[in-house]
């Protein structure tokens, strides 16, 4: 409207004396004024509005934030609590508390029963090592984990990467009262024509599922493994012993739509006592990818 009035002033001022010229021009000014005056109190009370809202969502913020830190304190403490039943839970369930640090056999048992509990990985023995180190002499645990399982710092030092897969294998002796009868490769592997002849022994018919050791006729090569509906399962730990008297221990993927047989093991010798780790692919023979050596004294390994 100020606008319209003055541009209606100056199309008019030669109708206009200079005292309403005057006037109008001062009206117009006031109005201005005015406008922006009540535009700066608008503004005013929306920063006074913005700022409260501000205060208050950072006042809601902090309190959140400490109702969190509560939170994440009283979690923690619940863990730890947990933790500390669960610890006193697994030492009671599994005997820790009846080993007899004198006895040897003892101590043997304790671990062997570890072991045995080790389904998915060797994580139920490590973890029963350390509770025995952190009560015993180390040197003495040393030398019954290593009679439970010759392989285990080896195994332990070995690098995440390496497809080992380790479980307990059971120890399965070649008795009469063990022997299930005699078999080809073909039948234990499900396919294939060779006619190389193997003895098996289990505590279980072939048909059922579980560990059997299969004995090479021709040469006592030795070798434990797990069998599924009545053949060799297709991927799976193993232990085997070779006429020499060397043991590998290892993981081993037999050929299935396509796929190479692969395996990775520990391998330890009667000789020298080394235990060295390699992968291997079958192609018209064994082939090596990668080979490393233990070092026991530093839990080392070094690649050869």
């Amino acid at each position: 409207i100020l606008m319209l009035l003055y541009m209606v002033g100056v199309a008019n001022t030669q109708n206009f004396t200079e005292y309403e010229r005057s006037k109008l021009i001062s009206f117009i000014e006031d109005g201005d004024e005015a406008l922006e005056g009540r535009l700066n109190i608008e503004l005013r009370k929306m920063k006074v509005k913005e700022a409260a809202e501000i205060a208050k969502l950072r006042k809601e913020l902090d309190e959140l934030k400490k109702t969190s830190n509560r939170e994440v304190q009283t979690l923690k403490s619940e863990s730890s609590k947990l933790k500390s039943e669960l610890q006193v839970l697994m030492e009671k369930d599994d005997g820790l508390a009846s080993v007899d640090p004198d006895n040897k056999e003892s101590i043997k048992r304790y671990l062997s029963n570890a072991y045995k509990r080790c389904k998915f990985d060797l994580m139920p023995l490590y973890s029963a090592y350390d509770r025995l180190t952190a009560r015993f002499d180390e040197k003495l645990i040393d030398e019954c984990v290593l009679e439970v399982l010759p392989y285990f710092q080896a195994a332990r030092s070995a690098p995440k990467t390496w497809n080992l897969n380790l479980v307990y294998v059971p120890d399965i002796p070649a008795t009469q009262a063990n022997y299930l009868g005699t078999y080809t490769w073909s039948q234990l592997l499900g396919s294939g024509s060779s006619t190389k002849k193997f003895k098996l022994y289990g505590q279980s018919s072939l048909e059922q599922d579980g560990f059997k050791k299969r004995v090479n006729i021709s040469t006592g090569h030795e070798r434990t493994q797990p069998y599924h509906g009545g053949h060799l399962a297709p991927e799976s730990c193993y232990k085997e012993k070779f006429e020499s008297g060397s043991e590998t221990y290892g993981y081993n993927q037999y050929p299935q739509a396509g796929r190479q047989q692969r395996k990775w093991r520990l391998y330890k010798f009667t000789s020298s006592g080394n235990i060295e780790y390699d992968e291997q692919y079958y192609d018209n023979g064994w082939q090596t990818v990668v080979e490393y050596k233990f070092n026991a004294n530093t839990m080392t390994w070094t690649k050869i």
